[in-house]
């Protein structure tokens, strides 16, 4: 008996110790909280309302920058454009939509191929604005604006 919790002992502690540097650092992916916009708002900044859902930004290897984004207490059975900003510059083309449930509640996934945007260096700022749809105005909801680590690929 004592010969087998040695060896149930020696697997975990093995099992650990290969684990540790695959969780070590993460995988690059940064969650930020999507908060309201008020009236006023700083167009760069996040909303200073509360916090009504998140964001989650990641680059793949291959050269892409995959972001999703959660509506929790949104406006209810609304459509919404969902920008990305990459370093602070807003990229038109890549707008996608979310319509919300009766509860306010939305999804929406955006993969930008990142040779199409003037990227150097080893990380990126990313920031998600979310707008009535056709809307000009700041009001929304926003993420501030977050650093998010560039995969190396080639």
């Amino acid at each position: 008996m004592k010969k087998i919790m040695i060896a149930i002992v020696a697997v975990i502690a093995l099992s650990l110790a290969f684990a540790a540097p695959a969780f070590a650092g993460g995988n690059g992916a940064v969650k930020m909280d999507l908060s309201e916009r008020m009236q006023g708002d700083n167009a760069r900044g996040p909303g200073s309302g509360p916090v009504v859902g998140w964001a989650i930004a990641n680059t793949t290897g291959d050269g892409r920058l995959a972001v999703e984004v959660h509506l929790d207490n949104g406006e209810a059975k609304q459509t919404f454009d969902v920008y990305v900003k990459i370093n602070w510059t807003w990229y038109e083309a890549d707008i996608v939509q979310m319509t919300t449930n009766n509860n306010g509640k939305g999804n929406a996934h955006s993969v930008l191929d990142m040779d199409n945007y003037p990227v150097s260096g080893d990380s990126i700022v990313v920031q998600v604005v979310v707008k009535p749809q056709g809307s000009s105005a700041v009001i929304g909801y926003a993420t501030d604006g977050e650093t998010v680590p560039l995969k190396k690929y080639t």
